[in-house]
């Protein structure tokens, strides 16, 4: 879990958020079959948690940066738009 949490982050933090979504699909399953037996309930899950959290917030983090940056993306290729319109409807 730790290993595909961090890979997740790393995606994110280079810009490959198709590669993170599939991953995360990965990780899902993972929980779920973790959850699903019992193993958060052993102690060397107790000790790994606080990593796990950390891991956690750091994906939090990513993703939330991805966003912004996707945002920006988005209303550049609006102003470009609208410039590419009014230079346009200048020309004719």
């Amino acid at each position: 879990l730790q290993d595909l949490l961090q890979r997740q982050v790393d995606l994110l933090l280079h810009g490959d958020v198709a590669a993170a979504e599939r991953l995360a699909k990965e990780t899902d399953t993972l929980v779920l079959r973790m959850t699903s037996t019992s193993v958060t309930e052993a102690p060397a899950f107790h000790e790994m948690r606080p990593r796990l959290e950390r891991l956690y917030e750091r994906l939090r983090l990513a993703l939330a940066t991805a966003r912004r940056d996707a945002r920006g993306q988005i209303e550049l290729a609006r102003k470009g738009r609208r410039a590419i319109r009014t230079y346009h409807r200048n020309l004719t």
